[in-house]
């Protein structure tokens, strides 16, 4: 090995360093109880890993108050240890010690109760010793045959009851449907656990349920066993009389064993059958229905709980059967009609309309009859096997026709003479105007309904009747004419064309005033006609874009030959549109020579947000002004008359009202702080009325909408509601966009009795938490004083002090009242007299006093604001022992007690760093120690690296040897080296370093094309798929862009296709190559590559070097390839000792390249630390390379 190698190895594993820096000293105390007993003295509490090794063991104290030290995160168990019988609720605390969450960060207690001793035993079942009953509600009674406790068997059939005192009881098992043997115990519980014997509860038998369908019939049912089997139960029915032999299966008795009926339901129960096989059959007496009942039998299977077959006995059907009439009078059957059941065709009635209907059940259903041109009602029918006749069936109605000549749909009312029937039914237009209705036998009168929209629309007849007598009608006609409608327009301009000339619209009206068509019209010197216009509601309009009309439409009804529509007024010219961002106000002037004011057009409106258009009399360019709370990009426009392009007014900035409302007069400022960090003082104007009853003071900021702008208020003497606000510009003025509340301010003070210093009083907000607390400190005199607060929320104030204890705050006389309270001081050292951190001394007793507190680096530790008492302390730190372990203190009414405590070293810890292989440090890894020396009983213990790497193993015993490993997980492949021994000795261990392998979840492709032409590369690109998205590339590649075009040829082309990360890895992926080379033309191969992402790189290559086709000759390929062949073997004839003697040095040199390439097995190094000098050669090559490549991406 050189030097070189020799560096590397030390920079990694940190050989000959000092101690690794950094404090492995973290822990927590976890403290808790446990009650319920007069003695403690045999009961312990230990604590376990999560891979349940002991990690520590504590006693109890007197008033069964425990503590137990935790150094390193994991997860725990704790749990009780006791004598055999004890029973303590619960059972065991598990908890994951994270430094955070946990129940031991935030210094909670755990507590155990003891609850008494158990009773357990099993419920078996007859006929099957190796399974219990599961579910099975076991019952406990005292003495007195009240209930204790109830419960449930497991899977196994086992019950347990505990907490239990000792005493007299009685067992009972119970069940919702299982049959006991044997179904209660009598038990005595003295000391310990009591466990019932085997045969105390027993199960005899299940339930066997079936079900028959449609039991419309008293049925019956038979039961026969296996043979072989016993069952304990006995039949719940007598068995019928007369021979019940069958013919069943061989495998079960001739003779049933129970037999039992169905209930209205349809279900059937056989009790108290054991485990077993059994066979169902049905038993039905002879009446004169002949059914078919199926399946013939049911096999079943009783396993340990009641078993419902999953089969039922059931009534395949009867058949049923009806007629179809034209009428109750006239018995004539319906031929060829289609009869439904439930809306599925089954039948069709024959030439004398009868029908049947095979194979149904009992019950009701709804019959549907069709036949051409007839009508039927539904019927509505029961049928059951006692009545299977359906009752007749007759033509409801026949089909009547006609025409309402329109090209509009009219309703047509049909009344039945001397009958209060009355119908409505609609033409439809588009067959002709044709109607159709179902009528019955009788008289009817027919007429065509206007409505009022169209009541000037005339039918011809006006009525007409028919007689309807068992058959169709279909030659009935109602047809209608036509009308000319005219109107004028008056022009301000008789000249003016655009008024003259103007298209005139008339459009039809719907009965709701919607438009249906539309006709155009051009005046003709104001003058315009409509004609062949049909009766009805129409609207006539003119255009409005340019021209202001006194009504640009008018609503007329055409109902007679001529109509005359009322005068369009020309009334003036428009202006606009003028587009609006907001609500202002706008002026308008005309543009005129004329000196006079009075004859000049001009106007002030409001301008709303959108688009505005106004008329004007006079013709000719306007300017425009516009005003408002905004501030505007332009406030000044040009309109004319004779364009109608549009005229934008944007408003840049919007008025916003800030207001303060104060109890009284003061001088207010504002200060506003904008985003762009500029800051602006505001000076609020006071207002002339109150509001509210208060004072109020109002200023003005124009901002852009959505512009944030922080505001200040500020005042000597009052407080602000809020204190400050965050604004944001509205999107239009706002008189008054935000409101603060001013009021006078409260100032607190007071003092100590006595005067006590550096007392700390906090002033906090309970029922206003978003209120920050505040804390002060008295001086020399007690006292102290706090900044103006808000006098209308409630406070609270308290003061604090080490060993003091203080009154509530007298508001009377504005002052605490103090006490010194009792302490114990604590000096902790070594064997030495050096002074031990990170001790944990606990503490208990007084009134429900408990507490855990660890050492200072001087050793000390405080107890203050104790009350006076006896008192438990107990001192602990791993891999140390204390002298006196624990004792009891008795204290006195402000008294301080200083104790010495001096602790001896009996566990050592190990140290190490644990890096990556670039050198990084390598957090949560977890790393044990495990005893290899027999003498010490396979110790094991175990941590995890902190952020820098760092690790520390406690608790190791002296004299005993450890192989100290890393455990493997999604982070970790591998350690280097892969374990470290150690000896501990009475000493520390340090500088078990580790390397610690992430595994490589990445892979890199590359392929390698060449070409003789230049010009083939280009017709060539690279994809690459998964292969469970072959459609979807994941990389694609044209190979001209890779090419460089000062380059005249280009021997190899390589194509690095992305790495694969590590989401990917594992997966399978293609690569294919494509080329634009037409296959008629040319001769190639193009590879695809198949591979599976699980190394860390992949290298291809590819040979494309087309051969174009000649033309073709007298030979074709097979020609060609029978010649080559006839040669070949003619040469191997002649020349045989030649070709072999050639194949068998071919075969030897073959044989040598493979031995060649055989992997060399490496040499096991003898010794703890051996390192192969191979791996260590390749660990040095991949190091100088990544330097490289960090080297060249640096440059």
């Amino acid at each position: 090995m050189n030097l070189k190698h020799l560096l590397v190895i030390i920079s990694f594993l940190g050989l000959n360093l000092s101690k690794a820096e950094g404090d492995f000293d973290d822990f927590c105390t976890l403290s808790g109880t446990i009650k319920g007993l007069n003695d403690y003295s045999s009961i312990f509490i230990k604590l376990f890993n999560k891979q349940g090794n002991l990690k520590e063991k504590t006693e109890v104290s007197e008033s069964g108050f425990f503590v137990l030290p935790i150094y390193d995160k994991g997860e725990y168990t704790i749990k009780v240890s006791a004598p055999a019988g004890y029973s303590f609720e619960p059972n065991e605390i598990s908890f994951n010690f994270d430094g955070v969450d946990d129940i031991c960060s935030q210094n909670k207690d755990v507590h155990f109760n003891f609850k008494g001793f158990g009773i357990t035993g099993k419920v078996n079942i007859f006929n099957d010793p190796t399974y219990g009953a599961e579910g099975v509600t076991v019952t406990l009674f005292n003495e007195k045959n009240e209930i204790i406790s109830k419960t449930t068997t497991d899977d196994s059939g086992i019950y347990t009851f505990s907490p239990i005192v000792p005493g007299t009881y009685k067992v009972v098992a119970s069940h919702d449907s299982w049959h006991f043997s044997k179904s209660e115990q009598s038990v005595v519980v003295s000391t310990g656990n009591t466990k019932l014997p085997d045969d105390a509860l027993i199960v005899s038998g299940f339930n066997l349920i079936g079900r028959v369908t449609q039991p419309s019939i008293k049925m019956g049912f038979l039961v026969y066993i296996a043979k072989g089997q016993k069952n304990f139960g006995k039949c719940n029915e007598k068995l019928p009389s007369g021979d019940l032999k069958q013919e069943i299966s061989s495998e079960f008795d001739s003779q049933p064993i129970c037999f039992t009926s169905a209930v209205n339901n349809g279900e059937f129960v056989f009790h108290n059958l054991a485990n077993g096989r059994y066979l169902i059959v049905p038993h039905v007496d002879k009446n004169d229905i002949e059914l078919h009942l199926s399946p013939s039998s049911i096999k079943a299977e009783i396993k340990r709980d009641n078993y419902e077959t999953k089969e039922s006995f059931e009534i395949s059907g009867f058949t049923a059967s009806g007629h179809v009439f034209l009428s109750q009078q006239e018995r004539k059957g319906i031929k060829a009609a289609s009869v439904k059941l439930n809306g599925k065709q089954i039948a069709t009635t024959d030439a004398k309309g009868f029908y049947t209907l095979k194979n149904i059940k009992e019950g009701t259903y709804t019959i549907q009859v069709s036949a051409e041109d007839l009508q039927f009602q539904d019927h509505t029918v029961k049928i059951s096997m006692s009545n299977p006749n359906v009752p007749d069936i007759h033509v409801s109605g026949f089909k009547v026709c006609g025409k309402v000549m329109s090209e509009q749909s009219f309703m047509v009312a049909i009344r039945k003479i001397g009958s209060t029937f009355f119908v409505r039914t609609k033409s439809d237009p588009k067959d002709g105007g044709s109607f159709c209705e179902f009528l019955g036998n009788g008289k009817y009168s027919l007429e065509v309904l206007i409505d009022e929209d169209d009541k000037n629309v005339q039918f011809y007849p006006i009525q007409q009747t028919i007689e309807v007598n068992s058959a169709t009608i279909s030659d009935i006609i109602f047809s209608q004419l036509r009308a000319k409608v005219v109107g004028a327009v008056s022009c301000l301009a008789v000249n003016d064309f655009r008024c003259n000339e103007v298209e005139v619209t008339l459009s039809s009206l719907d009965e709701n005033g919607y438009e249906t068509s539309l006709l155009k019209a051009k005046s003709v010197k104001g003058e315009y006609t409509f004609d062949e216009i049909l009766p009805g509601r129409y609207q006539v309009t003119v255009p409005s874009d340019e021209l202001c009309w006194e009504t640009h439409q008018q609503n007329i009804v055409v109902k007679s030959t001529l109509e005359n529509v009322p005068r369009f007024k020309h009334v003036g010219f428009k202006i606009g549109p003028i587009i609006a961002s907001h609500d202002c106000k706008g002026s308008y002037k005309l543009r005129t020579e004329s000196k006079d004011e009075k004859v000049v057009e001009k106007k002030d409106f409001p301008l709303t947000s959108g688009a505005n258009v106004f008329c004007v009399s006079t013709p000719g360019i306007y300017d425009l002004k516009v005003s408002g709370c905004h501030v505007f990009e332009e406030d000044t426009k040009v309109l004319t008359t004779k364009e109608s392009s549009p005229v934008y007014i944007n408003a840049l900035k919007h008025r916003n009202g800030i207001r303060i409302l104060s109890e009284m007069n003061q001088q207010f400022t504002i200060e506003a702080e904008f985003e762009d960090g500029t800051k602006k003082l505001l000076k609020p104007v006071e207002q002339k009325e109150r509001v509210d009853g208060y004072v109020a003071y109002i200023v003005n900021i124009d901002l852009k909408s959505g512009e944030k702008v922080k505001l200040i208020p500020k005042s000597e003497q009052m407080l602000f509601k809020p204190d400050q606000t965050e604004w944001k510009g509205a999107t239009d003025c706002v008189d008054v966009a935000f409101n603060f509340i001013a009021t006078k301010g409260l100032v607190i003070s007071g003092k100590t009795d006595p005067s006590i210093v550096d007392v700390v009083v906090s002033l906090s907000f309970p029922k206003n938490p978003e209120h920050s607390p505040m804390t002060t400190t008295t001086n020399a005199a007690g006292e102290f004083r706090f900044p103006t607060i808000d006098p209308t929320i409630d406070y609270e104030l308290k003061a604090e002090k080490e060993s003091y204890i203080f009154s509530e705050y007298d508001n009377s006389r504005n002052l605490f009242h103090g006490h010194k309270l009792c302490e114990i001081i604590a000096i902790v050292k070594d064997e030495d007299g050096k002074e031990l951190s990170n001790v944990v001394i606990s503490i208990s007793g007084g009134e429900n006093y408990r507490k855990n507190l660890a050492t200072a680096s001087n050793g000390e530790i405080k107890f203050h604001s104790l009350r006076p008492g006896k008192y438990y302390l107990r001192a602990m730190m791993k891999e140390y022992e204390f002298k006196p372990n624990s004792q009891t203190l008795e204290i006195k009414d402000g008294e301080t007690v200083n104790i010495n405590l001096v602790g001896k070293r009996v566990a050592y810890s190990v140290f190490g760093k644990i890096r990556n292989l670039g050198g990084d440090p390598f957090a949560n890894v977890q790393v044990e120690a495990v005893s290899i020396t027999e003498a010490c009983g396979n110790h094991q213990e175990e941590t995890v690296s902190e952020f820098n790497g760092l690790y520390r193993i406690r608790g190791l015993q002296s004299g005993c040897e450890y192989k100290i490993t890393l455990q493997k997980n999604a982070n970790v492949e591998r350690a280097i080296p892969s374990e470290r021994n150690i000896t501990v000795q009475a000493a520390d261990t340090e500088n078990v370093n580790f390397i610690a392998m992430i595994p490589i979840t990445i892979c890199d492709v590359s392929v390698k094309i060449r070409s003789k032409n230049n010009e083939h590369y280009k017709t060539l690109k690279l994809q690459m798929f998964k292969r469970e998205s072959p459609d979807t590339p994941v990389f694609s590649q044209r190979l001209e862009t890779l090419m460089v075009p000062k380059v005249k040829h280009h021997s190899n082309i390589m194509v690095f296709i992305p790495r694969i990360q590590s989401v990917d890895f594992q997966k399978v992926f293609i690569i294919e190559i494509t080329t634009t080379l037409n296959e008629k033309n040319y001769n190639f191969k193009l590879p695809s590559f198949q591979f599976t992402a699980n190394k860390t790189s992949y290298y291809f290559e590819v040979d494309f070097n087309p051969i174009l086709k000649q033309p073709e000759t007298e030979l074709n390929k097979n020609s060609l390839v029978a010649l080559l062949l006839i040669f070949l073997v003619g040469f191997v004839f002649l020349k045989h000792e030649l070709v072999f003697d050639t194949v068998s040095n071919l075969w030897m040199k073959f044989n040598s390249d493979v031995a060649s390439r055989q992997p060399i097995k490496k040499t096991e190094g003898k010794g703890d630390n051996f390192i192969d000098e191979r791996e260590i050669n390749q660990l040095a090559q991949y190091i100088e390379e990544r330097k490289k490549k960090k080297s060249k991406k640096n440059n």
